[in-house]
């Protein structure tokens, strides 16, 4: 399991660096002032440093806590569904973190300059797409369910793990909106 989980946090730190160097890049064409700002203002600086740094710990800890989830949630509604073999859903949720780094910025830059251009645009779907058929290879694979109970038990899983997902990040705005 700690392959694994080096796996998982290395992707997603990958993935993440990848995410901040393309929102830095955005946030200085849209605010141009803001390099002489981050120059001249040590506190501001700082703050910004501290942010960065402290938002892109906790984005590598809530994506690879949420691929864990799923996995975890694949092999629950695997059983809730009739399936008698044990599964490795929390591994495979772990290992799944690849997919952000090949469908994110970074994995996507590396991919074009390695493959060309052709190829990073077929990848881009491959993030919505990958979950959902890796899922129903998974519990196929592993656990014995037919390709149609597959796919509906991969779906109910989505779900196991985007609803509370949802209500945490709706939980955390209203208390976030409300400390204002």
């Amino acid at each position: 399991m700690s392959a694994a989980l080096a796996f998982a946090l290395v992707c997603e730190t990958v993935a993440v660096a990848g995410l901040g160097i393309g929102a830095c890049g955005l946030a200085f064409i849209f605010m141009p002032d803001l390099p002489s700002l981050l120059q001249s203002d040590h506190a501001l600086r700082m703050i910004v440093i501290r942010g960065l740094l402290f938002g892109g710990l906790l984005l590598v800890v809530a994506m690879v806590s949420v691929h864990a989830a799923h996995g975890l949630a694949l092999d629950f509604a695997a059983r809730r569904h009739g399936a008698r073999k044990r599964g490795r859903g929390l591994r495979f949720g772990l290992y799944a973190c690849g997919w952000d780094l090949i469908t994110l910025p970074f994995g996507l830059l590396v991919l074009a300059l390695v493959e060309g251009l052709g190829a990073a645009r077929r990848a881009v779907p491959l993030g919505l797409t990958a979950p959902l058929q890796s899922a129903e290879a998974y519990l196929i694979g592993v656990h014995g369910l037919a390709p149609d109970s597959a796919r509906a038990v991969g779906r109910r899983a989505a779900r196991f793990t985007a609803v509370p997902l949802l209500t945490v990040l709706a939980v955390g705005a209203l208390i976030a909106g409300l400390a204002r």
